[in-house]
């Protein structure tokens, strides 16, 4: 099949998917890494003059994206019909103004500190500044990390839609809910119910249905799901390294520099806890822990 043919397929697919079939061959794998890559660098492109500068910054400084952008490349291109015109850095304190300088030099000024979007909240216990930085129609909004690990901010985000990550390898935390545009609120986000409200509102505007509980998606006692097998249920620990996140290398032939594993820099193991589900499993308190 023509590798044109194969792209057009390509955009009906989404990340899950296109791993599948990478996996199959490998000359499948190399398609499927040239698709992403060209995804991943027409996205950046809108921010930057320079994608593959900007992700050789990134991986000097163990900076990560997330946010929306990310799950816009996790989805099918074809279903992705809004435009994302913002975009969060996360970056370690230690380092963060290389991304800054990088981003002046690109033409980006600093902006006065106003209301942050609930995707880059600064209420985040990780978090300890956001510097907004704006170009034309565009703003990124480089967050700063407390610790020396940039990707910790990840996992006090409001809901499990987000918790993805994107330089060198792209991570996704809950790869089938994600795939089936569902989500969890995360009880270990600071926000409030109304910011909560807010925060999710955008997504559901994009399809998501995002509920406190996967037992609202129990439609009869025959489909109760078993809460120790199901690792999407609210009250499974998960972990950053468990084989239930979806991680992708995105190796390139122009990399300047060698390619690093921000999802390894730190271990997260995380248990979003909550009600019972209808068999009655038992609900710890929610908690994180980083190693």
């Amino acid at each position: 099949m023509a590798i044109e043919i194969l792209s057009n397929i390509f955009t009906f697919m989404p990340m899950s998917s296109l791993l599948e079939f990478a996996s199959s061959c490998k000359d499948h794998r190399t398609w499927v890494l040239q698709y992403i890559n060209r995804r991943t660098d027409t996205a950046l492109a809108k921010f930057v003059t320079s994608p593959l500068a900007l992700l050789d910054t990134m991986r000097i400084t163990s900076s990560v994206i997330s946010g929306s952008l990310p799950l816009d490349l996790f989805l099918p291109e074809a279903a992705v019909t809004w435009e994302t015109a913002d975009m969060d850095i996360y970056t370690r304190e230690i380092q963060h103004l290389h991304i800054i300088l990088f981003l002046i030099h690109d033409g980006y000024t600093i902006t006065p500190p106003s209301h942050h979007t609930p995707d880059s909240d600064d209420s985040n216990p990780a978090i300890k500044d956001i510097m907004t930085m704006k170009k034309s129609n565009h703003t990124i909004d480089v967050v700063i990390s407390k610790t020396s690990s940039s990707i910790r901010p990840i996992f006090y985000f409001h809901s499990t839609v987000i918790m993805n990550i994107s330089c060198d390898t792209f991570y996704v935390s809950y790869p089938q809910l994600t795939s089936q545009y569902r989500g969890l609120t995360n009880p270990l986000s600071q926000l409030t119910a109304d910011d909560t409200k807010t925060a999710v509102k955008k997504y559901k505007c994009r399809g998501f249905a995002i509920v406190d509980h996967a037992t609202i998606w129990d439609t009869g006692a025959d489909e109760c799901h078993n809460c120790d097998l199901n690792i999407w249920c609210p009250g499974h620990q998960r972990s950053n390294r468990d084989g239930n996140c979806m991680r992708l290398r995105l190796d390139r032939p122009d990399n300047i520099l060698p390619l690093t594993e921000h999802t390894e820099e730190e271990v997260v193991v995380w248990n979003f806890g909550g009600k019972k589900s209808r068999a009655g499993c038992y609900r710890s308190q929610p908690y994180i822990y980083f190693c």
